[in-house]
């Protein structure tokens, strides 16, 4: 395992600061955008579990749920790209059209795929997680299994799942700037994100779990910084992406660096020293 300097999340979130306050209006809006239509919200079930209609009330939890999800996959997909050529091109010139926020360049319906399977990855992912606390839940109602040795089973078959379903995910972090920024088709972005996740799990599960903090921090604020600490979130993901990807150049204002010295002459090249000049007779 590798840290490379691009996953430092203080680094990041530093460069993610600096860049908001060159370009904030597309930066903070775009962000915002990103976080209120995160890809798969609304796909949850939600409500009351324990409802005694929760049953009947299934079907449209799904519908509802499942047009929820569709609709931020599809604003996302369209913003998406665009906010990602806008952190980069702020990164490189110091500033971006807003109207760039708005053009997908050509790669919505990449995009949406990507995000779409993407979706299904974490889906299939979480389903033994569900199933294992189904069965348990029905090995305490329906068999004479104390409670205590079934709560923890389930606690060390999560404890199993979760490592390998971490390695999965952690591989996949960077697909949708792998389609906006590296213009690559849907299915070859999971490639091309598995091999830039290669060596660097850890460090790309620090780098997330910090963003996660540092948007959680915004709850704080009454709940509203979080738009603010998501939007800057977001940037660092780019920016951590391009960073990792497409390293900047030595600063200008970084000093020139030393001039070799000379190269001294070779034996046969040199001089052999000349006696003195006698002094000219004096007339």
């Amino acid at each position: 395992m590798t840290f490379p300097a691009a996953l430092d999340p203080v680094r990041s979130l530093t460069a993610a600061f600096r860049l908001v306050g060159r370009n904030p209006l597309p930066l903070l809006f775009g962000g915002v955008i990103l976080l209120l239509f995160d890809r798969g919200h609304g796909l949850g079930i939600v409500g009351d579990w324990d409802s005694h209609h929760f049953q009947d009330e299934l079907p449209g939890r799904i519908f509802f749920g499942g047009c929820c999800g569709l609709f931020g996959l599809l604003v996302w997909s369209w913003i998406g790209v665009g906010f990602a050529h806008v952190v980069e091109e702020t990164r490189r010139s110091g500033t971006s059209a807003f109207a760039t926020l708005f053009d997908a360049r050509g790669r919505f319906g990449d995009m949406l795929l990507a995000l779409f399977l993407h979706l299904l990855a974490w889906l299939a992912a979480g389903l033994p997680i569900l199933l294992l606390f189904v069965g348990a839940s029905v090995l305490g109602r329906h068999t004479d299994i104390p409670d205590g040795i079934v709560v923890l089973a389930a606690i060390a078959g999560l404890f199993v799942y979760l490592p390998f379903v971490a390695y999965v995910l952690l591989g996949l972090v960077f697909v949708p700037q792998e389609v906006a920024l590296g213009a690559r088709p849907a299915i070859e972005s999971f490639r091309a994100s598995w091999e830039l996740a290669r060596g660097r799990r850890l460090a790309i599960f620090v780098f997330c779990l910090a963003l996660a903090v540092f948007t959680f921090v915004g709850f704080c604020c009454f709940c509203v910084g979080v738009l603010f600490t998501g939007a800057v979130a977001n940037v660092a993901t780019f920016e951590a992406w391009l960073e990792l990807s497409r390293p900047m150049v030595a600063s200008p204002s970084a000093p020139p660096p030393q001039a070799y010295p000379a190269t001294p002459p070779l034996a046969h090249e040199a001089q052999a020293p000349q006696p003195p000049m006698p002094p000219s007779p004096q007339v």
